[in-house]
Formats: structure tokens, C-alpha cells, sequence
């Protein structure tokens, strides 16, 4: 893959991530994974809210985000990926994923709306301006005392219904 993209000695980049000590060790794990293809990831730590701001201005080569994630498909997809979206650190502007994001965010048949998405996908693969490399694991505990709690598979608890005995 290195030789298709014209890089068949490697290359370098510096990847900003946060200042935690998790994402220190993603960082290192990460560069480690990479050092045997001849990628040298050279690391930047930077306060969480800079890096929030060099993404809106497009100051970095890479940079490590998370995204908790939602049930519908146009909440995970279309502020990333679309024309100017405020999520498209990328910068990825292609009119036909415009169009089939558009397209899927209004169709009502959940098939044809599934369709859309699966163009898009397969432009976004191949174009691959994110990589999605893991999914966190939610983990937490409950009281039985805790009443009126829903688990919603996005990783973000309501608290509106939320009550205790």
C-alpha cells in the first residue's frame, strides 16, 4: 500500500494527541505499530482545547479526536464528511459524497437510506480521510437504588428520567 500511495520507502508525519496519559499511550502504541513499515509518527502533545482549535483552522497533518458515536448513521457521518461541515477537520470536499449524505439524511425507506450510506462508505474507504482505529468499551456501574436509567449504546448517559429510592 505504501508503493500505491507513492511512499514506498515510508514517510513521517506528527500526529497531535492530548496531554493524558491514555492518549500518551495510544500515541506510543501507535508510533510502535507503524515504525516497522518505515512510518515515522513523530508525537505532539497538546493541550486538549488547542488541538480542538488547530483542527477548526486545519493546523496539523494528524491529529487523534474521539467521538462517542450515535444510533443514526447521519449524526456519525454527515458533519464529518460533508463540504464544509463543522466537523470536517479534514477538509474533504467531494460533491458526490455531498450529495449521497444529503440524499440519506431526508429518505424516509430505511433500505434506500441504507443504500446512500453504503455509496458513501465506499468513497470514504478508499478516499479514508478519517481512520477509525477503536471503539471505546463502556463500562459502568448502578446502583438498584437508581431508578428510571436507559442504556443508550452512544456512550453519553441521560440524567433527565434518572431518580433514586
Amino acid at each position: 500500500m505504501l508503493e500505491q500511495g507513492g511512499k514506498p520507502d515510508g514517510f513521517s508525519f506528527t500526529l497531535q494527541i492530548a496531554t493524558s496519559p491514555a492518549n500518551e499511550q495510544f500515541g506510543a502504541v501507535l508510533q510502535n505499530m507503524l515504525k516497522k513499515y518505515n512510518i515515522d509518527m513523530k508525537l505532539e502533545k497538546v493541550e486538549y482545547g488547542t488541538m480542538l482549535e488547530n483542527g477548526d483552522n486545519g493546523n496539523f497533518q494528524a491529529l487523534q479526536l474521539g467521538w462517542s458515536g450515535r444510533l443514526d448513521p447521519d449524526q456519525n457521518i454527515y458533519d464529518f464528511h460533508v463540504t464544509e461541515a463543522p466537523n470536517n477537520k479534514s477538509r474533504l470536499s467531494n460533491p458526490e459524497v455531498d450529495q449521497l449524505l444529503s440524499d440519506a439524511r431526508s429518505e424516509l425507506d430505511e433500505q434506500k437510506r441504507k443504500a446512500l450510506y453504503d455509496k458513501a462508505m465506499a468513497i470514504l474507504q478508499d478516499e479514508a480521510p478519517y481512520i477509525y482505529i477503536y471503539h471505546n468499551y463502556d463500562k459502568f456501574g448502578l446502583s438498584k437504588k437508581v431508578k428510571g436509567f436507559t442504556y443508550v449504546p452512544d456512550g453519553i448517559i441521560r440524567t433527565a428520567k434518572l431518580d433514586k429510592e
